[in-house]
């Protein structure tokens, strides 16, 4: 996932605050309704709003390929068009949080971070000095819950109801296979 630093589009600030964004996927477009907002990036590298102004157009014979009608304005109207599943013109984006949704440092010298976010997650452990010495992506982490590597019981409809306990598994699954020591997490 490619993500980038843009500013709002709107005020008159001379610096203006940047977020960062990440470019909207073919599935997300595709689930767009009629009246919904979605950001894009202008040709001046600023987000602005959009209103979608219709419900975005798919094919049978083209599964693959999307119209998305938007509407900027009083009277600007132009289309988001995906081909293959692919965007044709980079320009609809989606906010990503700066931070992590969770950062603890758990059993220091040791950091877990953990980013869950509409089915997608990453989690990444560095050490004292900063370096990472592990990390597992949406798949990975799918993977090692199934196998019953993580304990992701503390989670419940995406909200985390026992603190610690995904970040405990995290931590013992690399103590077992030998990466981290007992004398490190002491």
């Amino acid at each position: 996932m490619t993500t980038f630093l843009a500013a709002s589009g709107y005020g008159r600030q001379k610096t203006k605050e940047k977020h960062l964004y990440r470019w909207m996927t073919f599935e997300e477009a595709k689930s767009l309704r009629p009246g919904s907002y979605v950001m894009w990036l202008d040709r001046n590298n600023e987000i602005r709003d959009a209103k979608v102004n219709g419900q975005p157009k798919t094919w049978k014979t083209r599964p693959g390929d999307l119209s998305v009608p938007l509407k900027y304005g009083m009277y600007e109207f132009f289309n988001s068009v995906w081909q293959d599943g692919k965007p044709l013109d980079d320009m609809l984006v989606v906010r990503v949080e700066k931070n992590p949704k969770r950062r603890s440092t758990f059993k220091s010298p040791f950091t877990v971070d953990v980013w869950l976010e509409r089915g997608e997650g990453k989690i990444s452990v560095d050490d004292a000095r900063g370096h990472e010495i592990a990390f597992w992506d949406t798949e990975g982490i799918e993977g090692m819950i199934q196998d019953g590597y993580f304990d992701a019981s503390g989670f419940i409809m995406g909200r985390e109801v026992r603190p610690g306990r995904l970040e405990q598994s995290v931590l013992n699954y690399l103590k077992n296979m030998g990466v981290i020591t007992k004398a490190e997490l002491a």
